[in-house]
């Protein structure tokens, strides 16, 4: 605790000597390079906050409140139930209940769920920035090729894992090592 305290000190007095003189940073000299990197040599530009752009923040705040409101499980955990019952209640009506078919309470999601999730959520704010379905699509396929490394990784670590499991290899590997 002492040295945490003592280091939160030293980089508060470290940031603060810096932001009154950024030439004594100790990566001054690279603050020209990297402007050029991250900001394509453009300088910073500041956007106005639209309505437009706050009702897309709010979006994107309620869909992060959504999915953890998703993931916890509440019945089993706390014993809550209302979102359960809620579940019932919704898949109880004539229309709505067809309509949402056989879906999962809040509590008990996972990967399915939260996809379709932050899916719709993509959707709606592209519709809300005024984008057609060709925009909105180019635009995600232009994140997802970002991605595309990482997502590359992660999926042959858990075909790695899997196989290993299965073959009995894991607990060998990792106590051999």
């Amino acid at each position: 605790v002492v040295l945490l305290g003592f280091a939160i000190f030293y980089v508060m007095r470290y940031a603060e000597k810096v932001k009154k003189d950024p030439t004594k940073s100790l990566i001054y000299d690279l603050k020209k390079e990297n402007e050029e990197h991250f900001l394509g040599g453009k300088e910073q530009e500041t956007l106005e906050l639209t309505s437009k752009r706050k009702i897309i923040l709010w979006v994107f705040g309620g869909t992060f409140i959504i999915m953890i409101l998703g993931v916890i499980p509440w019945a089993n955990k706390f014993n809550i139930t209302i979102f359960e019952s809620m579940n019932e209640f919704f898949k109880g009506l004539p229309v709505i209940g067809n309509i949402l078919g056989d879906m999962v309470a809040l509590g008990d999601w996972w990967f399915g769920e939260m996809t379709v999730l932050f899916m719709l959520s993509a959707i709606l704010v592209g519709k809300i920035y005024g984008m057609n379905e060709k925009e909105i699509t180019g635009v995600f396929v232009n994140g997802a090729r970002d991605l595309l490394g990482v997502v590359l990784i992660v999926g042959v670590s858990r075909g790695i894992t899997i196989v290993m499991n299965a073959g009995g290899m894991t607990n060998t590997v990792l106590f051999w090592v």
